[in-house]
């Protein structure tokens, strides 16, 4: 009973600091992406080309794409309108920072 007791401890606390450090992680993204915006694009955009460059050249089923179509297309959605894209990875983030929060203060009140 004890051991049981004692392994679900260590388990919370390593879920909490898994927790903390996922949260940390994701504030650090976010603050650079706050402050670097035009970099963080470029980065994004060419992550992308980089993949789409290594993807072979395949063809679909009809009404699929493959995945060098999407990464394209998703490239391209970030060339045309970057703000609606850093707007949406903000969104995204703060999101995730605020369900981490909230299990990390569930994990405290247990």
């Amino acid at each position: 009973m004890i051991n049981k007791v004692i392994s679900e401890t260590i388990i919370e606390v390593t879920d909490k600091s898994l927790l903390e450090s996922e949260k940390s992680n994701l504030e650090v993204e976010l603050l650079y992406l706050t402050d670097n915006e035009v970099d963080y694009i470029n980065a994004k955009k060419l992550k992308l080309q980089n993949w789409i460059n290594i993807l072979p050249d395949r063809k679909a089923q009809q009404g699929n794409q493959t995945m060098k179509q999407y990464l394209s297309t998703l490239k391209s959605d970030i060339e045309s309108d970057p703000d609606t894209f850093i707007e949406n990875i903000k969104i995204k983030l703060n999101t995730s920072i605020t369900l981490l929060s909230k299990e990390v203060s569930e994990l405290q009140q247990k």
